[in-house]
């Protein structure tokens, strides 16, 4: 790729932490370590364990990235802990969503949809976090299982009221993290058994970084996303298993990878080295790339600029109350009126006024010079800006 680099380690620092409060504030340049430095302190984490890979990673990039570690598949993804953003737009508009509370998300949770969009829909500028205390104890035991049966105790042991906080299963061994009360993780050695694991908390540290051997080769590595109750793949080699079954690892072709991954529901990505000609990302469905075509404009035009993504209506000629028109960029318009009389004929130049709000929530309203865009006659309010079509509210 070709472009200036965007260097954001300048805007660190963290805003505000309210430990009685669970939530932190910080802008997107200061680094991970600072933070769970900060919450270690108060015996609180990120309990999403985001990896860094042995980088001085930030805040800023690790939401952009939407990693998640070992922990994810108990307690959830980075994006179920993302409280609010301030971001800056295409247009170096500096937008606010979400806040510091759970409670305070309405309407579409744009604030969310920032954790993994990689820079694409704009530049994080400040992100706040909802954490949770570490827990009390831990402990890690070890069961020697092959693929199939590991599958069907992880999705066995999750409908039971166990304390697992990570799983892992490779060659053969399935390794279970025990997590909570002292006496919750007593109970749950003494029922499921196995062996215990001194260097427990090295072992998870490690896969969260991925210092394993598993990840030290430079070839392909697909990360595989499937149902946590799918059946052993059918793919040849080592495979490292996750998340009590729903994140697989595996070294070698992605479309390979990909091909299994579908047939068991899921999908993959072309995480890291081998060729990325055949793309990173998995294809998505021909309804997910319509909806992420409409998504991406609205980070980079102006809103009224871009042309209309909605139904048009079927005959122009017909009345519509109170037409409700929408843009690529997120222009709502609430009213609009044609300032040259009753009726417009195709090629006519008018005045067009119309007024809405902005995804971020800012009214506006703006005139301009307009030729009618049908050969048909069409009723007062629905002349629309060049480029524009009505459609059914």
């Amino acid at each position: 790729m070709v472009g200036d680099l965007l260097d954001t380690r300048a805007h660190a620092g963290i805003v505000a932490y309210e430990p009685t409060e669970l939530v932190i504030t910080a802008r997107c340049g200061t680094p991970l370590a600072e933070v769970e430095a900060a919450l270690a302190v108060r015996e609180q984490c990120l309990p999403f364990e985001p990896p860094s890979f042995g980088e001085p990673a930030t805040l800023g990039g690790v939401v952009a990235a939407g990693l998640s570690g070992p922990r994810r598949g108990a307690v959830g993804s980075l994006r179920d802990f993302v409280l609010g953003v301030e971001v800056m737009d295409g247009e170096s508009r500096r937008l606010t969503f979400g806040g510091q509370v759970m409670k305070n998300v309405a309407g579409f949770d744009v604030a969310r949809l920032m954790a993994g969009s990689l820079g694409t829909l704009g530049l994080i500028l400040e992100v706040s976090l909802k954490v949770l205390p570490r827990p009390v104890a831990e402990a890690t035991l070890r069961f020697e299982m092959p693929q199939g049966k590991a599958i069907e105790a992880m999705n066995a042991w999750a409908d039971k009221p166990l304390p697992i906080a990570a799983t892992c299963w490779q060659d053969d061994v399935l390794t279970v993290r025990l997590a909570g009360a002292r006496a919750a993780v007593a109970a749950a050695r003494a029922k499921l058994g196995g062996e215990f694991i001194d260097q427990g908390a090295a072992f998870w540290e490690a896969l969260r970084q991925h210092r394993c051997d598993f990840f030290a080769s430079d070839d392909a590595l697909p990360r595989l996303s499937v149902p946590s109750i799918a059946p052993p793949l059918d793919l040849p080699g080592e495979q490292i298993i996750e998340w009590g079954g729903s994140q697989r690892w595996w070294r070698g072709d992605v479309s390979v990878a990909r091909k299994a991954a579908s047939v068991a529901g899921g999908h993959a990505v072309l995480f890291r080295g081998g060729d990325k000609t055949a793309g990173v990302f998995q294809p998505l469905p021909a309804p997910l790339m319509a909806i992420h075509k409409r998504l991406r404009p609205h980070s980079t035009h102006a809103a009224s600029s871009t042309p209309v993504a909605c139904i048009p209506i079927s005959d122009p000629t017909k009345e519509v109350p109170c037409p409700l028109l929408t843009t690529d960029s997120g222009l709502i318009i609430e009213d609009l009126s044609v300032g040259s009389g009753d009726e417009a004929r195709a090629g006519q130049t008018v005045s067009v006024h119309y007024t809405g709000w902005l995804t971020d929530g800012r009214k506006f309203g703006s005139s301009r010079t307009a030729t009618s865009p049908s050969n048909s006659r069409l009723p007062r309010g629905m002349s629309l800006p060049a480029g524009m079509r009505a459609c059914r509210a």
